[in-house]
This record gives structure tokens, sequence and C-alpha cells, in this order.
């Protein structure tokens, strides 16, 4: 026995440098692989987080702001807050976190139950202050409770039949949110907005709010059919009037019409006993101009024959003249027998003219 334990405390004594160095090695390998998970904490785009010290520093007031933070484990705690935009919904079916529908009570005693959605975001750098309130968890329960008890309470003003009136509901609405946002700042929380999705009243009461209704459209219906009544009379008296009018304008505009045809046609007449007049007396004044022209022609006629007749004769009154005359009488000579002396120098040839015409003028 104790050969074997002084043994293994030999044998220990060689081992333990070895199991030490590879201890020591794991852990470095260790730490090195993992040291970045273990010493950082990532904070998404959505979210904010608060950094608390575990043993000294506390609850920081600032918020960490999206991005990789320093984080020592065992001595650091980190709290992650949704800084997104939530819906809480009351009576929503497509929704399956929605809530039971908020009942109110109207003005004249009657039950509705109301179907709305409440969007919501926390307020910028304000995780610290929810963090420290510990509403981390509880927060989408607060905002809740809070807009349940806002509605149901200015709701109230409202009575059974405002709630058919949709412009009244929105600008009832309008006239909530900013009261809603000032319960809700109070959870650091700000308010995007109030959706109503529907309103339902109980069955008796849905029907006597229907009989109402239908009442209300049949008063509609019989001012609609009465008004229509009276519009068809007075489209009737403006069909009516148009129509006299419309017959006094025709006759109007018939009789300016015969008028101007009378009035053209006895233009038209002067126009042609004018043109007519103009005709005849262009004519007559062309008929004497041609006959003025006539006359001098016929006289320049007479006295070119005349003055031709004076100077034909002046002509054949002259030397060339008389010769001319004798020649031609002298052609036209048809002598049967004359005897001549052939032999007598001073008696012309018969066949010589000249000298014939100028015995017979006497020339020679």
């Amino acid at each position: 026995m104790g050969w074997k334990t002084s043994t293994a405390k030999f044998a220990w004594k060689i081992v333990k440098p070895f199991v030490l160095i590879w201890l020591i090695w794991s852990i470095t390998g260790y730490v090195s692989a993992k040291g970045t998970g273990l010493f950082l904490v990532h904070v998404q785009p959505w979210q904010a987080a608060v950094q608390q010290g575990n043993f000294s520093g506390g609850l920081s007031e600032h918020d960490l702001a999206p991005g990789l933070h320093v984080n020592i484990p065992g001595f650091d705690s980190v709290h992650v807050v949704d800084m997104g935009r939530r819906m809480t919904s009351f009576g929503v079916d497509s929704d399956p976190k929605s809530l039971n529908a908020i009942d109110l009570r109207t003005s004249d005693d009657n039950v509705v139950a109301l179907s709305t959605a409440i969007l919501w975001k926390v307020k910028p750098g304000t995780a610290h202050s929810i963090v420290a309130r510990a509403l981390v968890e509880t927060l989408p329960t607060q905002v809740a409770l809070t807009a349940a008890e806002v509605l149901r309470r200015e709701f109230a003003s409202m009575g059974s039949e405002a709630w058919f009136d949709a412009d009244g509901r929105v600008l009832l609405t309008s006239q909530i949110e900013p009261k809603l946002a000032a319960e809700l700042a109070a959870l650091h929380v700000d308010l995007d907005g109030i959706y109503i999705q529907g309103f339902a009243f109980s069955n008796d009461l849905e029907v006597k709010l229907q009989e109402i209704q239908i009442n209300h459209q049949k008063g509609l219906l019989f001012d609609a059919v009465s008004r229509v009544e009276e519009a068809s009379g007075e489209v009737g008296k403006l069909v009516n009037e148009t129509k006299s009018k419309v017959q006094q304008l025709m006759a109007e505009w018939d009789q300016e019409r015969q008028g101007k045809q009378i009035a053209a046609g006895l233009k038209k007449a002067t126009l042609i006993a004018e043109a007519k007049a103009l005709a005849d007396k262009t004519k007559a004044d062309a008929d004497a101009a041609y006959d003025v022209l006539v006359t001098q022609g016929q006289l320049a006629y007479s006295l070119a024959s005349e003055q031709s007749k004076r100077l034909h004769l002046e002509a054949l009154n002259s030397e060339g003249g008389r010769i001319w005359l004798a020649r031609k009488a002298a052609g036209q000579l048809n002598v049967e027998h004359v005897w001549l002396d052939s032999r007598d120098p001073n008696v012309p040839s018969m066949i010589d003219l000249d000298e014939m015409t100028k015995l017979l003028l006497g020339g020679k």
C-alpha cells in the first residue's frame, strides 16, 4: 500500500506540469474563440438597451444605441427595449393577439362594443426610464388599460344614433387622440393613431336602431320625393315659359326676316332701275357717239372722194395725164383705113405708138 501511494505521488509530480499546461491552453483557446461573444452585446436597429452594473454603478441613465457594445458577463446586465411601432387592438379578428372589444356606454345608456386598434411606440431616449420603472414586460398591458379607460370616458358623450354618423365618429376620434397621447406620455409612449375598426350594439338595440334608421331613411325619401315633385313642377313651368319664349322669339325673328326681305327687295328693285337707267343712258350715249362717228366718217369719205376726183382730174390735166389719156385712146383706136404716105419721112409708122400719140395730140 505504501509502495503504491509513493508511486502515485511520484507520477503526479511528473504529470502535473503537463496537466496544468493543457488546462491553460484549453482556457486560452476557449477565451480566444468565444471572447467576442462573451464581452460584446448586439443591439438591433429597432431596439434600445440599458446597461446595469451588478456590483457597482447601478442602472445607466443613458440608452445604448443600436450596434455593438462592451458587456462583461456577471459584472454587467443588459435590458433590451423594443423601440419599434407596436399595435394594441381590441376586438380585431384579424389580429391573433387582439384583446376583447371595449364595452362603452353611450350618453343614452346603451352598451356598444368598440373594435379599434391603437398604434404606439416608446419615446426615443426613454428606454432607461422604462427599465427603471420595471415596465419592459408590462408596458403593452399598461398601454391597453390606459387606452381602454380613455376611450370609455371620451366616447361616452356620443348617443346611440350618433355612432352611425361616420363623419362625427372621425371628428370625435381626432379630438380624443391628443387626450390619449397625453395619458400615454406618462408611460413614455408616443401615440401614432387611433383606428376604429367597427362597433356593435346588442341585438334588440340593433333592431331598434335599424327601425329608427329605416324611419329616418323613409323620411329622407319622402322629403326627396317632395323635392322631386316640386322640382318637376318648376321644370314644367320652365318648359312652358321656354316654349312661350321660343315662340315669341320665332315670331320676332320671322317678322324681322320678312322686314329684311322687303328691304332687300326694295333695294334690289332700286338697283335694277338704276342699272337699267344707267344702261339706257350708256346705250343712248353710245348710239349718239356712233351716229356722230358715222357722220364724221361719211363726211370724211365724201371729202376723200371729192379730193380723189379732184386729184384725178388734176393728174389727167397734167402733161403726163394727157399722155396717158392719149396712149389709152391710141390703144383703143380702131382705124379701119388710114392712108399715109410711107415715103413721107414725117409720116410715122403705124406700129410706133409713141409717134402716133404725138401726132394725134399735136406733139409735133
